[in-house]
């Protein structure tokens, strides 16, 4: 639609500079020149809402589907937290106390930092106020750090959310 728009300006403003130049353009070509164009913008018309048909229909067909039978599975699945890389398993402890303290009533929002985050936890389990910012440090180190993490360094992380899961647990 742009450049059939395009092509008509572009034409009538030829069309007046030559008109101003006293050049005269043959109107019988114009005529015909426009007739086309009519035509051809009737029938690209016809096809855009025939297309558009078309994707109604699909869009319908997939939604009358029925679903497929999927296997009985639970709704998790076990992770094995030591074929995760270091930085992934710190990640992991970070992400797992997020979960747990919304299913405790303290939801993380979506444009809440971690460290935003790690206040609310402090307010809410005063008792594990040094595990949420020893797991939060960690967190944050793992998430954009650029230095490399070794496994020796997750053996504490591990034990700061050990804690931070038990105190969520106790309310």
């Amino acid at each position: 639609m742009f450049w059939a728009v395009a092509i008509v300006v572009s034409v009538m403003a030829i069309s007046f500079f030559l008109r101003e130049r006293g050049m005269k353009m043959n109107m019988a070509v114009f005529q015909t020149f426009w007739q086309r164009f009519r035509v051809w913008l009737q029938t690209a018309w016809r096809g855009a809402g025939h297309q558009v048909r078309d994707w109604q229909q699909a869009v319908r067909t997939r939604l009358q589907r029925e679903p497929a039978e999927k296997p009985n599975q639970p709704p998790w699945r076990f992770i094995r937290l030591n074929s995760l890389s270091p930085r992934d398993q710190i990640r992991y402890f970070y992400l797992s106390t997020v979960k747990r303290a919304a299913d405790k009533g303290v939801p993380r929002e979506q444009a809440e930092t971690p460290l935003e985050f790690a206040q609310d936890l402090k307010q809410s389990w005063p008792e594990a106020e040094e595990d949420v910012d020893a797991l939060t440090e960690a967190f944050l180190e793992a998430r954009y750090g650029r230095s490399p993490i070794e496994a020796e360094d997750v053996n504490p992380v591990k034990k700061r959310w050990q804690q931070v899961k038990s105190s969520l647990r106790r309310k």
